[in-house]
């Protein structure tokens, strides 16, 4: 093997039962299991111990052996044995009472009564001269310019050459934050670039040896945690650790492109190219992310890369009540954003969401006991519905208010079966029935019931979910002739089993979703030619390139970038339209305002369909006045979905245009929540499922998924489809969904590991005890509130006398900090350039006279 870990940190990796010893860590008494090292005392403790080598989730570096030969690129590097080898940085040092020389550490073992000393003199020498081997192969220019605070690093004021300063990553680099606090000797050589500067630019990352210190923790988190073993290092011929993978390229060597080496690299090294990398703070991948629901996509991937279906559908129940609707309908954003396809194309995330829905349990989470409180919800659509199920799991008692024989809204009515089926409809929605929601049809808001009403019979909130279901009706001659449908009605009467048959020719004006599916539904109800004509150019569609595909795939003829200016009369009903180029679709105000030029063309046509957008019927707000309406939609919180009515709320497409069935049941989550915390309760939506074994490590299933290309995702013959309503997507099979998901470069790993302990910023409560203590030279101090924001920056020729002068006229300060600088009017004024260019605002109004 090219790497081999004799030791691993003692205590980390093991769970066996050990005694327990006290230390004393700079006076600090700290109960720890024996065996533990003094690094991993002093962390649990919360001692900051300056390390690089060092991270929490790896082993220690102890016992690392260096492989014959790496590659950087088509650089070849091989193995010079080093007498005295090290991967070390040695920067951990500490004293041990009765103990000679210092010890590391991060590989002395605890022991019972051993007493320690983080900083002293001496530690704090040796740990500088430490540090001057690491920085010297290091560019460092910029962490010993005394300009550097507040610096673009594009135009330097020490006309430092653009090869010797440091990387994008200075200012909030790690190795940048340990020299500051060790203290950079004056003894430390200028950089020097080697002859060729050694890049790698792969296609999630880039990887630069003049910025690479050697401390080996992506060798580790490589061969440890992911499991691959495609990084390895070596000592040059001056002693120099190198690392590189271990074959000529990654693929060879084994790498998955998890980035997970990226994560833990101290320096900018190794750096993410651009690319989304998700949210770190939360743990979530640039997939789940981009999902308005935020579901785990990683974590049912890897379920259903394992065959264990039924709990990724477990996995996908805890964020929503519609795991096989949107499998089938969902549009994808997941995708868009998904980190595979920067290496081939994007997992097929909706494909293997559709395949595990097959082995869906059901609502599996009990109701709460009930709350007493009763919830009514307008419209029995995607985000009603789902604000109806997490509301009635919360314990409240739910009715559900629908217009329409039957519940479903857009998914039952308004998405044509080929691509929704009736039966996945039905099923998913008759579990949230199941729970106790009370449903209520034939109702409209506003004729058959009022607000007063829903008050009168004890309702204490009441969500407005109605949606969107007028269809526009543009302003051109002949839009109201025989032969002209509106789309929305036209799918409606598809559902109901009642839509006309289509004769000769049918043009289809729009170019969202509903045009698109208005113009598919043509064709199975009989018409023998359909013509798009659409405002938007072709690639921006607003249906999108899954639209476009679509169309195309159903031989439909596409007019982009054109309008219809009137639809022709004969005998006494439609016969065709007049189309002509658009010229601009929105005005300056950005509304909707198409312009064309003069008539291009006739397109003949038996029957034309408008699909040109839907808007709301919001009628009934006019027996509220605190329901505000802009542009016909109703204005809410974008936070809670609250209208300007106690106890109303209102989501979904009602309060904005364009939503899709992922950002309706998006919302119908947020509405339950709000609602939920208005009643009294703590708005909790989702629960983790108890029955689901999820992975704690990286799943490892071979270096081989790097090289499986996206699994075709198979359609309806086209002739087939053509004359019938059945399911145009075809499912993956149990061993395609399995391979599908095993491409899945499980991001969120990286993000789940924890952060290298940073020097802790020392702050000090304003008070007059702790002012007395401070010097009386000159220096800078600043100043802070509660929340350790940065309210003050002043320099003083008397540090001591002026934050005394401060302490008498306190205004909401809470702490401080200070250095020591003769040279305090500049260091004044780089702090506040720092913060202008950290914040983009001034830390206090009181400093603009600085200026």
């Amino acid at each position: 093997m090219h790497y081999v870990s004799k030791e691993k940190s003692p205590g980390k990796w093991e769970n066996r039962e050990m005694s327990r010893a006290w230390v004393w860590i700079d006076g600090k008494k700290i109960e720890i299991e024996q065996g533990c090292t003094i690094l991993d005392a002093a962390r649990a403790a919360g001692i900051y111990i300056p390390a690089l080598c060092s991270h929490p989730d790896l082993p220690s570096v102890a016992g690392l052996e260096p492989a014959d030969v790496v590659y950087q690129g088509e650089v070849r590097v091989e193995n010079t044995p080093q007498v005295e080898a090290d991967p070390g940085c040695r920067l951990c040092l500490v004293e041990v009472e009765g103990e000679l020389d210092l010890a590391r550490a991060c590989a002395t073992a605890v022991k019972d009564g051993m007493k320690v000393v983080t900083r002293s003199d001496r530690v704090v020498e040796a740990r500088r001269e430490n540090l001057i081997p690491i920085l010297a192969g290091h560019r460092h220019a910029c962490l010993v310019c005394a300009q550097r605070d507040g610096c673009s690093l594009s135009r330097c004021p020490s006309n430092v050459p653009e090869r010797e300063r440091c990387c994008p990553l200075f200012g909030n680099c790690e190795l940048q934050k340990v020299a500051d606090y060790i203290g950079i000797s004056p003894r430390i050589p200028r950089w020097r670039p080697a002859a060729e500067r050694t890049v790698m630019e792969e296609d999630l990352f880039v990887f630069d040896d003049s910025l690479c210190i050697g401390c080996t923790r992506c060798v580790r988190v490589c061969h440890d945690l992911i499991g691959a073993g495609a990084l390895g290092f070596v000592y040059d011929s001056k002693g120099r650790t190198r690392v590189g993978s271990i074959r000529k390229t990654l693929e060879e060597s084994g790498c998955v492109f998890c980035t997970a080496c990226v994560e833990v690299c101290p320096t900018g090294a190794l750096m993410d190219r651009d690319v989304p990398v998700g949210n770190r703070a939360g743990g979530v991948a640039p997939c789940s992310a981009a999902c308005p629901i935020h579901v785990e996509v990683p974590e049912y991937l890897r379920l259903s890369a394992a065959g264990r279906f039924r709990e990724a559908c477990e996995v996908i129940r805890e964020k929503l009540p519609f795991p096989g609707i949107l499998g089938h309908v969902c549009t994808r954003p997941c995708e868009d954003d998904c980190r595979r396809a920067v290496l081939d194309a994007p997992v097929a995330v909706r494909a293997v969401k559709r395949f595990a829905a097959v082995h869906d349990g059901g609502m599996r989470r009990a109701v709460s006991p009930e709350t007493g409180r009763r919830c009514a919800v307008v419209g029995a659509g995607p985000a009603g519905l789902t604000a109806a199920c997490y509301l009635r799991v919360a314990g409240h008692r739910v009715t559900v208010l629908e217009k329409l024989a039957d519940p479903g809204g857009m998914l039952r009515y308004g998405i044509p079966e080929f691509r929704l089926p009736r039966k996945t409809v039905s099923r998913e929605i008759a579990e949230i029935f199941g729970a106790g929601v009370e449903f209520r049809p034939g109702v409209v808001l506003g004729e058959d019931t009022t607000f007063s009403s829903l008050r009168e019979e004890g309702f204490d909130a009441v969500f407005i979910a109605t949606g969107a279901w007028r269809s526009r009706h543009p302003d051109m001659p002949g839009s109201g002739l025989p032969g002209v449908i509106y789309g929305l009605d036209f799918l409606r009467a598809a559902a109901d089993d009642v839509a006309p048959v289509l004769q000769g020719e049918t043009v289809v004006i729009g170019g969202g979703n509903t045009a698109v599916d208005a113009a598919l539904a043509a064709v199975r109800c009989g018409s023998r030619k359909v013509t798009v004509v659409c405002l938007e150019p072709f690639d921006r569609m607003p249906a999108g390139r899954r639209g476009r595909d679509a169309l195309s795939a159903g031989r439909i003829d596409i007019r982009a970038g054109c309008g219809v200016s009137r639809i022709i009369e004969q005998n006494r009903k439609a016969s065709g339209v007049e189309i002509a180029r658009c010229i601009s679709v929105f005005d300056k105000r950005g509304s909707f305002s198409p312009v064309l030029a003069d008539a291009l063309e006739t397109l003949g046509a038996d029957n034309v369909i408008v699909a040109a957008g839907q808007r709301p019927d919001v009628s009934f707000a006019a027996e509220e006045p605190g329901i505000l309406v802009a542009e016909g939609f109703i204005s809410v919180d974008e936070l809670s979905l609250a209208t300007g009515v106690p106890g109303i709320f209102a989501g979904g497409d009602v309060t904005r245009p364009g939503g899709t069935v992922i950002d309706a049941v998006a919302a119908g989550r947020r509405a339950a929540w709000a609602i939920d915390r208005f009643l009294g309760g703590q708005g909790v939506c989702e629960e983790i499922s108890p029955t689901v074994r999820r992975p704690r490590t990286f799943l490892r299933l071979g270096t081989r998924v790097i090289s499986i290309g996206r699994v075709a995702e198979k359609e309806l013959d086209i002739d087939r489809r053509s004359s019938c309503f059945d399911d145009v997507e075809l499912a993956y099979s149990e061993e395609q969904a399995r391979v599908e998901a095993s491409r899945c470069l499980q991001c969120d790993f990286r993000l789940k590991l924890h952060p290298n302990p940073a020097p802790q910023e020392e702050f000090f409560p304003f008070t007059g005890s702790h002012v007395a203590r401070v010097p009386e030279g000159p220096g800078v101090y600043r100043l802070y509130d509660q929340q350790r924001d940065v309210v003050d920056v002043k320099g003083a020729a008397n540090l001591k006398q002026s934050l005394f002068d401060r302490l008498d006229e306190n205004h909401g300060v809470s702490w401080f900090d200070y250095q020591e600088t003769e040279m305090f009017t500049s260091r004044e004024n780089e702090l506040i350039r720092d913060h202008l260019h950290r914040y983009g605002a001034m830390p206090g109004e009181d400093l603009e006279d600085l200026f």
